[in-house]
């Protein structure tokens, strides 16, 4: 059974550094945080949640994902690249365009990894906590297509 990990490790395991090339050739980085959305007892939507003015304009995004061991601790070191086109495209915005937050539901990039043997490791944290907008958890769970796809 793996040992309980410490605050600071839980959350250097939340967060994901996403680097993007804008339309103009310029670039752009930020941080996405993982995030569990539960739709119902049966069914969550892993997202990534960043800030819009991360990902406006892009066109490529790229971030890693850490590689887990097989009792599915975090296997330091060991990671998998993640590059996307159409990167702008793949986010879902929050409803209210006065709030810059977007999210990206990342299922199919889980399925797809795990269909070729890669499971990753991630702290994706599940709440419906007073500070998240309630609006976008809603907005996403409108979406059913990108659930278990």
């Amino acid at each position: 059974m793996a040992e309980k990990m410490s605050p600071a490790d839980q959350l250097s395991f939340s967060t994901v550094r996403i680097a993007c090339k804008t339309q103009s050739g310029g670039d752009s980085t930020g941080t996405g945080f993982f995030f569990i959305f539960p739709l119902n007892d049966n069914t969550n939507i892993p997202v990534i949640i960043t800030n819009r003015h991360v990902i406006k304009n892009a066109t490529e995004g790229t971030f890693q994902l850490t590689e887990a061991n097989n009792n599915g601790t975090p296997n330091i070191g060991t990671f998998t690249t993640v590059q996307l086109d159409k990167f702008e495209g793949r986010w879902i915005s929050h409803p209210n365009q006065d709030v810059d937050l977007c999210a990206m539901p990342i299922a199919p990039l889980l399925h797809e990894a795990k269909n070729k043997g890669k499971i990753f490791f991630s702290n994706l944290f599940q709440s419906y906590s007073p500070h998240f907008p309630l609006s976008l958890i809603a907005y996403l769970t409108d979406i059913p297509h990108y659930i278990n796809t």
